[in-house]
C-alpha cells in the first residue's frame, strides 16, 4: 500500500530545500562562557558574534551555556512525553489569538503545513509586556505559561 501525503503538506517545488546543499555546514558555534567573566569587552565580542550569526544564518549552536546535564535530560524526557500524548490532551493547552503561549499543532512555511508541533512558553512567567508596540504605551498585559497536566513538572 502506497503512503499518501495530505496536499497541504506538499511545498511548491520552488520552495523546497535543495538536497544537494549541506544544511548545517559552517553554522556558527557561539561559546557563552564569556557571560560568566563579567568582562565588558568579552561581552561586547559575544554580542557581536550573536548579532553576526543571526544576520547571516538566523540560527546558531550554543556551547558552554552552563545548563547541567541532568536538567537537559529532564527537559528532553518531559518534551518526549508531552509530544507523545494524544492530540486531545495537547489541545487542552493550545495557543490562541488571545493567549500566544501553549501548544501549536502545526505551523506554516510558504503557506504549507510543516511536519512540526510546537509548545511555546516563557522561561520567566508571568511576563508583563506593553499592550502595543507604540513607544509611549503605558498600558501592559500579562502573559502566563499554560503548563499541561501531563507530564508532571513539564514547566
Amino acid at each position: 500500500m502506497a503512503c499518501e501525503v495530505e496536499a497541504a503538506y506538499i511545498q511548491p517545488p520552488e520552495c523546497r530545500p535543495d538536497p544537494t546543499i549541506p544544511v548545517a555546514e559552517g553554522m556558527p558555534v557561539i561559546d557563552l562562557s564569556p557571560m560568566d567573566s563579567g568582562d565588558p569587552v568579552a561581552m561586547e565580542k559575544l554580542a557581536e558574534e550573536v548579532r553576526d550569526a543571526l544576520k547571516e544564518w538566523c540560527i546558531f549552536y550554543v556551547v558552554n551555556h552552563g545548563i547541567p546535564t541532568d536538567v537537559r535530560e529532564n527537559i528532553d524526557k518531559n518534551i518526549y512525553e508531552f509530544f507523545g500524548l494524544p492530540l486531545e490532551e495537547k489541545l487542552k493547552v493550545q495557543r490562541t489569538l488571545e493567549d500566544p503561549l501553549g501548544y501549536v499543532p502545526t505551523d506554516l512555511t510558504w503557506n504549507t503545513k510543516d511536519w512540526i508541533e510546537i509548545y511555546e512558553y516563557f522561561m520567566h512567567s508571568p511576563l508583563e509586556i506593553p499592550a502595543n508596540p507604540e513607544p509611549d504605551c503605558s498600558e501592559t498585559i500579562t502573559l502566563k505559561n499554560k503548563p499541561p497536566e501531563n507530564p508532571q513538572g513539564f514547566l
